[in-house]
């Protein structure tokens, strides 16, 4: 009995020691990338995540992203998210400064838009790998863009408050993940 009592003692222990590993962690970092990933509405409805590139999204409320048929719904729909409601009075076109960038499927601004408060370290869990032509920085940001997933390869970075409505022959389709770096 004594031996039973002990092994269920160090199981408990264990899975105690696991769970406040676990505590101490806390909640994502802030760098989105693998676990449960990311999941993406539309109009109410689910849509696959592969799929956010054709709409005008952003992750305000992440894991949940957000997608919107124009870039004023999602520009006022960030705004009410982040700020509440006394930020709507100011206008749907000033986003919070939670957000860092807003990214464009073309050159010139075009195409489909997401609007990131977050890094991301592997910009496929959003439909965005090596797709990004042009953006936006926001809010004094300035993205770290890279080749690679996990913040590798080459990479690319342009002043802060930067407006690039083409990032260039050698960059366009070239960016796998982004962070916000001073």
């Amino acid at each position: 009995m004594l031996g039973r009592m002990t092994r269920n003692i160090g199981v408990i222990t264990t899975l105690a020691t696991i769970l406040a590993i676990l505590a101490a962690l806390g909640p994502a970092s802030g760098i989105a990338s693998g676990g449960n990933g990311p999941h993406a509405v539309f109009a109410g409805h689910s849509i696959r995540v592969a799929d956010v590139s054709n709409y005008q999204c952003h992750d305000a409320a992440f894991p949940v992203i957000e997608c919107f048929e124009t870039a004023v719904e999602r520009d006022f729909d960030f705004v009410s998210r982040t700020e509440g409601d006394d930020a709507l009075g100011a206008g749907a076109d000033i986003l919070s400064a939670t957000s860092y960038v807003t990214w464009f499927d073309a050159v010139n601004y075009g195409g489909g838009s997401f609007t990131a408060s977050l890094s991301y370290s592997d910009l496929s869990t959003l439909g965005w790998d090596n797709r990004i032509s042009s953006f936006k920085s926001l809010n004094g940001g300035r993205p770290k863009w890279w080749q690679n997933t996990n913040f590798t390869g080459t990479s690319w970075r342009w002043l802060a408050g930067a407006q690039v409505p083409d990032v260039g022959a050698g960059a366009s389709d070239q960016f796998s993940s982004v962070q916000n770096v001073p």
